[in-house]
């Protein structure tokens, strides 16, 4: 888990006194895969509890994909939805996006003239906010 952490130092001189450092650890992925997972826990209660927990046992005996593996496994999570909803699992996916966007991870706004339709699946649409998301967060 160490190796997908950023680290950075800073050094803070004293007046009369050695300088010292303070190493500070950040995870942008961790922070970003847990508001993903909240959306979708968020998407997913929305069915009621019994639901969700049936869903996610689902996910685990049917398909191998651990609550916590979601972030990481988008599409295999997609697929999985697609094979338990069929064409009910599109609202469910919306459902993900809207919340992702009222945590306020990400907002794309279209550029191209609105005649072309550019279809993104759940699986491009998550990691584009994730990258956005990463960005933000090195601006910061």
């Amino acid at each position: 888990m160490r190796d997908n952490q950023r680290h950075e130092q800073s050094t803070v001189p004293r007046l009369g006194e050695e300088s010292f450092s303070i190493e500070i650890t950040v995870d942008t992925d961790i922070s970003f895969h847990k508001v993903l997972l909240e959306a979708i826990e968020e998407a997913l209660s929305s069915l009621g509890e019994p639901v969700e927990e049936k869903i996610f046992c689902t996910l685990e005996k049917s398909f191998g994909i651990r609550r916590s593996e979601i972030p990481c496994r988008i599409y295999d999570f997609a697929s999985a939805l697609e094979k338990i909803f069929g064409l009910g699992a599109l609202q469910l996916e919306i459902s993900v996006v809207k919340r992702l966007h009222k945590k306020g991870a990400s907002e794309f706004n279209w550029v191209a003239p609105q005649w072309i339709v550019h279809e993104l699946t759940f699986e491009e649409y998550v990691n584009l906010v994730k990258q956005d998301f990463e960005e933000s967060k090195r601006n910061l």
